[in-house]
């Protein structure tokens, strides 16, 4: 079992130094929040400080982002982090979703299982260069072209699983 610690509330200019900082005392990983800033910027910070320990967000808000953003983004810190990289997805709350973000909050359990349904979609689509076909109540993704497609093949993370190692 690997121990993660969270670094929470820090300016994204201090998350790389920290981060080394957490990898050299022994954790395995180092996770990064929403809390105060772009949870993908500091995790891109994270990776490019680290060597060993795994980069996860703890966590990044869905609502706001269509599942095509979350899985560009993923798929390159995935690649930046050299396969160390894990996403974690979270709600939060109806206020912050709705007058923080702007962002829809119905049927948030149904939201977020599609959410990661048509996370594993896209992935899918370009790992096998198969056709992308997910269409659900919330979501529809049907086309990303050749050029489209992430230029590089990170190793597959399908999220619960990248949680647990």
């Amino acid at each position: 079992m690997q121990s993660a610690l969270v670094l929470r509330g820090l300016p994204v200019t201090e998350i790389g130094p920290r981060a080394a900082e957490v990898e050299a005392l022994g954790f395995g990983a180092v996770g990064v929040t929403e809390t105060s800033g772009n949870p993908f910027l500091a995790a891109a910070q994270a990776a490019q400080a680290t060597s060993r320990a795994r980069v996860e967000t703890a966590i990044a808000l869905a609502f706001p982002r269509t599942p095509m953003d979350l899985a560009y983004t993923a798929w390159d810190l995935q690649a930046l982090a050299g396969g160390r990289f894990a996403l974690g997805l979270g709600s939060q709350v109806r206020a912050h979703v709705e007058r923080r973000y702007g962002a829809a909050f119905e049927r948030p359990a149904a939201r977020m299982r599609e959410t990661v349904l048509a996370l594993r979609a896209i992935w899918d689509a370009w790992e096998t260069g198969g056709e992308l076909r997910f269409e659900g109540d919330f979501f529809t993704h049907t086309r990303t072209s050749a050029r489209r497609r992430p230029p590089t093949r990170a190793r597959r993370c399908s999220w619960p699983a990248c949680a647990s190692g």
